[in-house]
């Protein structure tokens, strides 16, 4: 038999490249089925898929170089032989396995050693031929001396070329040097004429710069739908001249050309089947679907009451009538995920999507399979989604879905502008293929949540504050002057299935704000209307709805790749999601609708950035070791789609346009990354009064300035990206100040602002770990409750960012020293009776240096000399202050060291839960 081939063919590389099965990385989510796709969910053509005559020209250049990378030969084990000359023996790269002697024919190890070329060697591959018996002669049987060490043909691939010939085969040419190992092991043949006597001798092929012919066939399967690769032909020119008979006075007799022709003819052909044989099983891995005999479960596809189908003891699916012809493998990915799992704050419940995008077709003629075309391979994949329906919203409404051919064009032009330029990959992904599986992932009950206290610290009785601009509600609520922060829930119910929108893909400053950059024309937009938000607090042990917020939702995404040439989720600020706010069911509110409707953006940023933790996804390019995609483009193509929800283009496919490299060394060599340097510069803090959502759209932010001195090697210029509390990432920008408004930062409490920085676009110089500062947003004094019950002074202290033992308190009487008060919310301190009537003064100071003070009693006032026709003046305090007098007769003032009076309104931020400072 001839030996199975390390790894996979190079067949296998072409439709690897476009067509990569599940890898560790990006399917280690998906488990597989447990019974057919259902045929009706299925939609040709929802991918599209081209490999260019530019790519198969890169492709037929590297071909040598990827078989010696990761073709070898194996050279352990039963079924292995000897490596040739300029090869060593040893396990293959980044593996370990047991030591077995290569001499020793009986080791089958469960990671057998392989052969591995010299450096700058040509590869070269070992092929064993079979044996057979003829009539007058016998070929590496057993019985004329064939063994471990002989009966091989080496392989020494030199240059190859692909050439779409036909719209179904692709000619393969390969120049190539075949030999066996050197005397006395050769190929072993009887020979037996019949007018000679029987003699045994040894054929030893010396074939160089010859070139081996063959066809690649690609096709569809009717039954299954699924499109077919074979090696079909292998042709090797062979005649008497490139062989030399050993074994004595009998064999120098058929040295003679006209015997040595003959003698070539009995296995010339053998040769070539042997190629074929040994290509098309190491294209197995895509030519046949694999499966696990005996394992029970659904493996094999099936449709019951015309095809059946079955796992053999070759590891193969076969069809159970006819010839048992083996299944033809699956070009893609068929499975299921558990969205509850991997998303688990957008889906509750039982969330399995099912999924199946993979290359073929259903009408005749195969064009939707695979097909030459141009001289460029074009690929269909069928695409469909199916999940069962979750309660929690409205059903769905599907139908027909007709998806016209992408014409691939010769050049494409970068979605920002810029010259065209050539590809060799491209893809194209149809608007309906995202629309489906976010439809069915809606159905499964995607974004039906209740966000509570317990999950999300952000989330609590605090969020009113938004809604009612510190007025008396929560106190009226909870029959409390000062009510702290009570559990709440916040429970999302769709009305409608999301939408995933294509657009341009381009970036531009941010019209409102320069100082940063946004998806102007995302490519996707995530549109997600008439999104319930219903706000509910707990109020005497039951839960009390505030209000309901139905908003219309437009998130801005974007794709790039990342330093490990994985594809990365980006998106623009929370604060440019909203596109309409509608309130309703708010009757235990004092605000009207539209007042509340003012506060949602700074509501958004409370709860969404929550998710972005699920959404910071990263998806795997196909590769093959060190065959990857470079220059990767996206971009929205074939207009006609109508607008998006940001008013822009939309397009009907997403295009990713791709150069092929290929490294050897598997893509281990060090690349250059960049170094990130980024520090805090200064925080700019807007009074409570400008931060108010009273203010509308005129209200401001808090922003970070940070300085970021990224440089690389030569004075390349450097961009960087950034990200507020593990949020999602943000497009990139040059410069060496970076000015951060998320609406995030609003929120008072502790926050982290990331920095990655790199070459601009160049995505392998990323640097993955990014540089993190921590960030306080803290606008409002502490607040402070004094009472004197006695000779005893009770103190309540908190504050909505720092812990209360973090708060510094002091207080004096009648204008003496201040004295210390330790403790956490709640402190108290023993007066004596001297100091029963006396005027008292309570400081409270957080972190951040904002100071509330509250007074006891009447300070004694001192009538001040003067002189006949002089006007009183009485001391001006250094600090803006406000006094209010409490119902128990005390008096509170807070104090804001350097801002105006007035008391903080931020939006979602008004009576958060408090939060510790890193």
């Amino acid at each position: 038999m001839v030996r199975a081939l390390h790894r996979r063919a190079w067949q296998a590389a072409v439709a690897a490249i476009l067509l990569a099965r599940c890898g560790a990385t990006s399917c280690s989510c998906v488990e597989p089925l447990t019974g057919p796709f259902p045929e009706d969910k299925r939609t040709d053509q929802l991918v599209q898929a081209r490999i260019t005559p530019e790519g198969f020209s890169f492709i037929g250049q590297k071909l040598p170089t990827v078989v010696s990378a990761f073709m070898q030969t194996a050279c352990d084990g039963a079924t292995g032989m000897p490596c040739a000359s300029g090869q060593t023996c040893r396990c293959p790269d980044g593996e370990t396995c047991d030591s077995c002697p290569a001499a020793n024919p009986a080791c089958n190890l469960d990671n057998p050693k392989v052969c591995h070329n010299a450096p700058n060697a040509d590869p070269k591959l070992g092929f064993r031929i079979p044996p057979s018996d003829g009539e007058d002669t016998d070929i590496c049987t057993e019985e004329i001396g064939a063994n471990y060490w002989n009966c091989i043909v080496y392989a020494t691939l030199k240059t190859t070329q692909l050439v779409p010939a036909t719209a179904s085969t692709m000619d393969i040419r390969v120049v190539v040097d075949l030999s066996s190992p050197p005397d006395p092991n050769g190929i072993k043949i009887r020979y037996d004429p019949w007018w000679y006597f029987e003699t045994n001798c040894t054929v030893y092929p010396h074939i160089e710069n010859r070139t081996v012919t063959g066809k690649l066939t690609v096709g569809r399967e009717p039954r299954t739908d699924r499109a077919t690769f074979e090696v079909t032909s292998v042709d090797v020119p062979f005649s008497g001249d490139d062989i030399t008979i050993d074994g004595g006075f009998s064999c120098d007799i058929a040295d003679i050309g006209f015997v040595k022709d003959w003698i070539v003819g009995s296995f010339a052909g053998d040769l070539g089947t042997t190629l074929k044989d040994a290509l098309n099983e190491a294209l197995d891995p895509v030519r046949t679907q694999a499966c696990t005999p005996y394992a029970s479960g659904y493996q094999c596809p099936a449709k019951p009451g015309v095809w059946e189908s079955l796992c053999y003891t070759d590891g193969k699916c076969h069809f159970t009538d006819g010839n048992e012809a083996p299944i033809p493998g699956l070009l893609g990915v068929e499975g299921q995920v558990d969205l509850a799992a991997n998303l688990p704050s957008f889906l509750a419940g039982n969330g399995d999507v099912q999924f199946s995008v993979f290359a073929g077709g259903t009408r005749e003629g195969g064009a939707n399979a695979a097909h030459f075309s141009n001289n460029g391979l074009n690929v269909g994949l069928v695409g469909g989604a199916n999940a069962d329906d979750n309660p929690c919203v409205p059903p769905r409404n599907g139908g027909p879905i007709n998806v016209s051919s992408f014409d691939f064009p010769a050049t494409v032009a970068p979605a920002n502008g810029g010259s065209a330029s050539t590809y060799m990959v491209g893809m194209a992904a149809h608007d309906a293929l995202l629309g489906e599986m976010l439809g069915e992932a809606y159905s499964a009950g995607l974004l039906c949540q209740e966000i509570s206290s317990y999950r999300v610290g952000l989330i609590n009785s605090g969020i009113v504050g938004l809604l009612l601009g510190e007025g008396d509600a929560m106190a009226a609520l909870y029959n409390e002057p000062n009510p702290a922060p009570r559990p709440a829930i916040m429970e999302l119910r769709p009305r409608e299935p999301p939408e995933a929108q294509i657009g341009l893909g381009t970036t531009a400053p941010d019209p409102d704000d320069p100082t940063r950059t946004i998806l102007d024309q995302p490519l996707l937009t995530l549109s997600v209307p008439n999104l319930d938000i219903n706000i509910y607090v707990l109020v005497e042990d039951r839960y009390v709805r505030l209000v309901t917020l139905n908003v219309d939702l437009a998130v801005g995404l974007g794709l790039e790749i990342n330093g490990q040439g994985q594809v990365h989720v980006i998106a623009n600020p929370v604060d440019t999601w909203l596109r309409e706010v509608r309130a309703r069911n708010a009757d235990a509110l004092n605000q009207t609708e539209e007042e509340i409707a003012q506060a949602v953006p700074e509501l958004l940023a409370a709860f969404l950035p929550q998710f972005a933790p699920d959404l910071d996804q990263t998806f795997d390019l196909p590769s093959m070791r060190g065959f990857e995609l470079q220059r990767v483009r996206f971009k929205g193509m074939e207009n006609g789609f109508g607008t998006t929800a940001f008013g822009h283009t939309r397009y009907e496919f997403l295009g990713v346009f791709a150069d092929l490299a290929f490294d050897a060394a598997a893509a281990n060599a060090s690349t250059l990354r960049v170094q990130t340097v980024a520090s805090l510069e200064r925080m700019e803090i807007p009074t409570p009064a400008e931060m108010s959502v009273s203010n509308g759209a005129a209200r401001k932010r808090i922003k970070a300035i940070l300085r970021v001195d990224s440089a690389a090697p030569g004075n390349t210029p450097v961009e960087h990206s950034y990200r507020v509390d593990n949020g999602l990432w943000h497009p990139y920008r040059q410069g060496t100040e970076l000015v951060v408004s998320d609406v995030e930062l609003n929120l008072q409490g502790a926050h982290t602002i990331q920095v990655r920085s790199r070459v601009v676009d160049a995505p392998g110089t990323l640097d993955e770990t990014p540089v993190i500062i921590p960030v306080l947003s803290d606008a409002e004094a502490p607040r402070l409750q004094v009472s004197r019950t006695d000779d005893t002074l009770r103190i309540i202290v908190w504050d909505r960012v720092a812990e209360p033992e973090d708060i510094h308190v002091r207080y004096r009487v009648n204008d003496i020293a201040w004295i210390d008060v330790d403790g956490e919310t709640e402190r108290s301190v023993d007066l004596d009776d001297v100091a029963a009537d006396a005027f008292i003064e309570v400081e409270a100071r957080d972190q951040a240096g904002h100071v509330a003070l509250s007074t006891l009693g009447e300070r004694a006032k001192k009538r001040p000399i003067m002189r006949t026709g002089e006007v009183g003046t009485l001391p001006v305090k250094d600090q803006a202050s406000t006094t209010t007098r409490s119902s128990n007769g005390c008096s509170s003032t807070a104090v804001q060291h350097g801002l105006p009076t007035g008391v903080m309104v931020l939006a979602l931020a008004a009576l958060l839960v408090r939060r510790r400072r890193p």
